[in-house]
């Protein structure tokens, strides 16, 4: 090993018994603690929807994502090359024409929206 590198080692069990961190419930190496996003939450930043800079906006492919994130996404896409005024899907990578003025024309999820508490609908 040369300076610089880290190795980094993860204790196994002896076959039969678990890791005392699989017990803890959330621990970040129990298999499947992974945070899941829950409907009324950005699946990129995982804030919850809000109808101002976090309006859920739904991509061609019916994945939505909030109106902060998309604009990233579409401020990061190349210009000038064909297909470049599209944003691929961050999930299935299907690319969404975007609006000539930009990511708050995108369609909002009514959907989501109608999930929402109701001073956040407004």
């Amino acid at each position: 090993m040369s300076l610089g590198q880290q190795v980094w080692h993860t204790a196994v069990p002896a076959p039969g018994r678990t890791s005392p961190m699989a017990t803890v419930p959330g621990s970040p190496s129990t298999p499947g603690s992974e945070k899941a996003a829950s409907p009324l939450e950005c699946s990129i930043c995982f804030s919850g929807y809000d109808n101002i800079f976090k309006t859920p906006k739904e991509l061609s492919c019916t994945h939505v994502f909030c109106l902060e994130c998309l604009a990233r996404l579409a401020a990061a896409q190349p210009t000038g090359r064909p297909g470049g005024e599209a944003v691929p899907c961050p999930f299935c990578r299907q690319p969404t024409a975007m609006p000539a003025a930009g990511a708050p024309a995108l369609r909002t999820s009514r959907q989501l929206q109608a999930r929402m508490a109701a001073h956040l609908r407004r």
